[in-house]
């Protein structure tokens, strides 16, 4: 169940959910881009048992997707475009040459 409480660096209400694995008791907060919760509202976690402390809410925002990767991978899309634009902007006269001369000249049918 998800839970308003105050966080500690922020001194704002931020949604946590308390869970339980064998006899230790772990905090999660669940607030994630696109997604909100309100007090009571019951969600599903998921976890590893090896590491219950990164427990995240089974959903698509959060477990599938992630705001840090999102914003990653915008970052390094628009990066490769503008390399990509970068070298094709201006090529160099030998290569522009060498293009010209893959062309055939063109030769009108009639004269």
């Amino acid at each position: 169940m998800v839970h308003m409480q105050i966080d500690s660096l922020t001194k704002q209400r931020r949604p946590m959910t308390k869970f339980t694995v064998g006899n230790k008791q772990y905090d999660i907060a669940v607030s994630y881009f696109f997604s909100s919760f309100q007090e009571g509202q019951t969600v599903e976690l998921i976890y590893e048992n090896a590491q219950p402390q990164r427990a995240s809410i089974y959903n698509f925002w959060g477990y599938w997707i992630k705001s840090g990767e999102l914003v990653i991978t915008i970052i390094l899309y628009v990066a490769l475009f503008q390399i990509a634009v970068a070298l094709n902007k201006n090529p160099t006269a030998p290569t522009h040459l060498s293009a010209e001369a893959d062309e055939p000249e063109r030769k009108r049918k009639y004269d």
